[in-house]
């Protein structure tokens, strides 16, 4: 009985040894093609930053020490640029400029030294210029007027966050003579300076991101507010 219970457990111990080495070999197929290319690890957790005429392209190189560089396709596979990878090296980022203002996808392939590739991996990006900067415009100001206390009262109109406004620059005189800058909010539709200077003008530019990604940051231009009209309490 006791032999029994001991070949039972070997013919266990015999099957699950041969499942795991199918497990490993079906692994080590995914990176063998018939013929004989071998396909070495694919960048990993790839991802894009846009930009006014560049991208910046951010990899993992992952747990593979034989690659020794990666290459860059674009407009497809016309267009490529290639990257030396150190040994040390494990987040990869590839700043690309010229580019037009358009949508992108971009193709990665990592190799070692035998010039075996890696499976390409896609990252799609886009690029912004001057079409986008012609679709912002300055946030419009509603009201301003000064109070009896010699306070400037900033009216705002909604920012345009559909096409990514990210803040108001409002740039004035105090009253120490000095040139003084106010950051408003998208979501802030209204502002108060106190230690304005009654009787300058100010002006006012709005910055946006076209997405959270992007490394560049777009300005209107300044614009002026010369109609600023003073409340004079009269106590009546």
């Amino acid at each position: 009985m006791k032999k029994i219970f001991v070949f039972i457990n070997l013919v266990v111990i015999f099957c699950s040894f041969m499942m795991a080495c199918k497990k490993q070999d079906r692994t080590f197929k995914d990176f063998i093609v018939p013929g004989g290319l071998t396909y070495i690890g694919k960048a990993k957790a790839a991802y894009a930053n846009s930009g006014k005429y560049r991208i910046r392209l951010n990899w993992l190189r992952g747990a593979y020490p034989d690659i020794v560089k990666s290459r860059v396709y674009w407009n497809n596979y016309r267009d490529s640029v290639e990257i030396n990878i150190g040994v040390t090296d494990d987040t990869i980022r590839v700043l690309i400029p010229g580019l037009d203002e358009q949508s992108y996808s971009f193709m990665i392939r990592n190799f070692d030294e035998k010039s075996n590739q890696s499976l390409p991996v896609e990252v799609l990006a886009k690029v912004y210029g001057d079409d986008y900067q012609r679709r912002i415009s300055n946030r419009i100001i509603k009201a301003s007027e000064v109070d009896s206390q010699g306070r400037l009262l900033i009216k705002l109109v909604s920012a345009d966050m559909t096409n990514g406004a990210l803040k108001t620059q409002i740039q004035y005189t105090g009253i120490d003579g000095g040139i003084h800058m106010r950051i408003v909010g998208p979501l802030q539709l209204a502002d108060t300076i106190v230690d304005y200077k009654v009787g300058t003008q100010y002006s006012h530019r709005t910055l946006y991101l076209p997405d959270s990604t992007s490394l560049d940051t777009f300005y209107t231009k300044y614009l002026i507010e010369k109609t600023i009209s003073q409340k004079i309490n009269t106590g009546l």
